[in-house]
């Protein structure tokens, strides 16, 4: 019966001790959480004329002029993944939405100008018919 007891006494003692240890990619993660937090950066996002609804990933920030806030690396690039969308949709007929894409590390730029006024190209097609 000693036996059985020391047995056991032993065993939840190596049980308890190996669970009290981290693997490599647990004590990571737990260093992630006490590192310091990622720089906020500030967008001015005006238009030409003002007023656009401005989005940023679908989402309504408000109106152009504004300011928006973002989260980046210490060298002031995206972190977002895969991409971040800010659009610029318009309030006058006759324009266009404009959309400009920022990659994760792309830099992070301090203004961003939608100019309205800016309309699509039409696409011409050259075609050379020859009756022979």
């Amino acid at each position: 019966m000693k036996k059985t007891v020391l047995c056991f006494m032993v065993f939840a003692i190596i049980f308890i001790l190996g669970c009290d240890s981290l693997s490599p990619a647990q004590y990571a993660y737990v260093a992630s959480l006490n590192a310091a937090p990622n720089p906020i950066y500030t967008i001015k996002i005006i238009s030409d004329p003002p007023g656009a609804r401005i989005e940023v990933d679908n989402d309504y920030v408000g109106d152009a002029p504004i300011e928006i806030q973002v989260e980046g690396g210490r060298e002031r690039i995206f972190l977002c993944f895969p991409t971040t969308q800010i659009r610029a949709i318009p309030i006058y007929p006759g324009q266009s939405v404009q959309t400009k894409t920022f990659y994760q590390r792309d830099k992070i730029p301090n203004t961003i100008l939608f100019d309205m006024n800016l309309s699509y190209a039409p696409r011409q097609y050259d075609l050379n018919i020859h009756n022979d």
